[in-house]
């Protein structure tokens, strides 16, 4: 287990308040000197399989993601964005800045990708935008930046834990996003939502999580199934 590694398998562990139990369980046990739930969780993340093959999903997300974004080429640029992430997020720093270089430096670019403009009308319906305030992956200050950035658009702010609001985050979340789906209605400007995931010991009590268990296997394939 490399330190990004660690990284990683913790991350995904923080996007449902469900796995928190394990999560201390599976750092005490690397602690004292056994990372085998790390390992089975940030293999599962990479799609690692059984026989040391990895299923071609990372690869096809970069490869479309580097195509179809005008990345800029400076590499200057990436390393001062690393610096900054680093001091901003100094656990989970990797998303921005230095992990991007090889988009930077990816020489493929699709020949019709949007260029753009990234801004919303007036005249146009406004896009709903739901953060979360304490999401591990994609911090709450991107989902306010976004409304600024497309200028005509709604936030909803969900005060809670973990990676998703909807459906499952907040019936509060859900109705709103429901009747924009549905009715075609905005909800009111500036809502915040409570979260109602509760958090709760997994049974057995941590400490029995018994190492590449198979219901932890299933149950954390299942989450990574569901947020991808």
């Amino acid at each position: 287990m490399t330190a990004d590694d660690i990284r990683v398998a913790t991350t995904t562990l923080l996007y449902s308040k469900s796995f928190w139990g394990i999560l201390g369980a599976a750092l005490a046990q690397a602690a004292a000197g056994d990372a085998s739930v790390l390992r089975l969780v940030a293999d599962l993340a990479y799609d690692r399989q059984d026989d040391g093959s990895y299923l071609p999903g990372s690869d096809q997300f970069f490869t479309i993601s580097g195509a179809e974004r005008d990345w800029p080429r400076d590499i200057d640029l990436y390393l001062d964005k690393g610096a900054e992430s680093w001091a901003a997020f100094p656990h989970f720093w990797a998303n921005t800045g230095y992990s991007e270089v090889p988009w930077g430096l990816w020489p493929v670019r699709d020949e019709d990708a949007y260029e753009g403009p990234f801004t919303v009308p007036a005249s146009a319906p406004a896009p709903l935008v739901v953060a979360t305030t304490y999401d591990p992956a994609t911090p709450y200050q991107g989902g306010l930046r976004a409304v600024r950035e497309l200028g005509n658009a709604r936030l909803v702010t969900m005060v809670g834990d973990g990676h998703g609001a909807y459906p499952s985050g907040s019936p509060c979340v859900s109705a709103a996003v429901d009747a924009y789906l549905v009715d075609l209605t905005l909800p009111a400007e500036g809502l915040v939502c409570a979260q109602t995931v509760p958090f709760a010991a997994p049974q057995p009590a941590p400490a029995a999580v018994a190492p590449g268990a198979e219901q932890l296997r299933d149950d954390l394939a299942a989450l990574l199934a569901g947020i991808r």
